[in-house]
């Protein structure tokens, strides 16, 4: 992937960099974009929290993405091919496309959700990363009552079991940013103004 190409959008237009961010290209609007997964310049995901799409001409045209079954709140994005995908809903079940979204299959995380991955549902704090069809990491923020903590998890068969490796207390109010490669963790807490940035265990190999 070319590291002079940056995607952004937040709760609105979406724009492209292919200088490194220096300057910036606005491409066909989405919705109230929340969530963007590209390979390339030409070739990605986006999705709102209810609606997933689909470009292959640098976000001029979109086309969207059947959602997986029951799915009414999207969590988390990641497109690792042009074919191979992954949707994590707010109630903690991951969603595995081979197909580019014309089938999927469903693997829960086995946590305990009753009060769903944060508390409004609407801005779920929540990414997904697979260096390989077996290998994945997931971090989560789950927020309940008076409790919050961003939560890792990894699989190395699909998604089919995962191993919960850390938790780490924070406020109620974080967003997560994960590098495409699993490697390193960015917590933004917005009630002390604050960001956390962490190395994970190894990324996602």
């Amino acid at each position: 992937m070319d590291v002079q190409v940056v995607w952004q959008c937040s709760l609105g237009p979406v724009g492209v960099s292919t200088d490194g961010a220096r300057t910036w290209q606005a491409v066909a609007d989405y919705g109230n974009c929340r969530q963007l997964s590209f390979l390339d310049a030409q070739t990605g995901w986006i999705a709102t929290s209810a609606q997933l799409g689909a470009t292959t001409d640098g976000g001029q045209t979109w086309e969207a993405v059947t959602l997986p079954a029951g799915v009414e709140r999207i969590a988390a994005i990641f497109l690792r091919t042009p074919s191979d995908g992954y949707l994590m809903d707010n109630t903690g079940v991951l969603h595995v496309t081979r197909d580019g979204g014309r089938s999927w299959s469903s693997h829960t995380l086995g946590l305990d959700l009753e009060s769903a991955i944060i508390p409004d549902r609407e801005t779920a704090s929540a990414a997904v990363r697979f260096s390989d069809a077996g290998r994945g990491l997931v971090v989560v923020h789950l927020a309940g009552g008076l409790s919050s903590q961003v939560v890792t998890l990894r699989t190395t068969d699909g998604g089919r079991t995962w191993e919960q490796e850390d938790s780490m207390p924070v406020s109620q109010l974080i967003s997560l940013y994960l590098s495409r490669d699993g490697s390193t963790l960015t917590i933004a807490d917005q009630m002390e103004s604050r960001a956390i940035v962490l190395r994970t265990h190894e990324g996602t190999q």
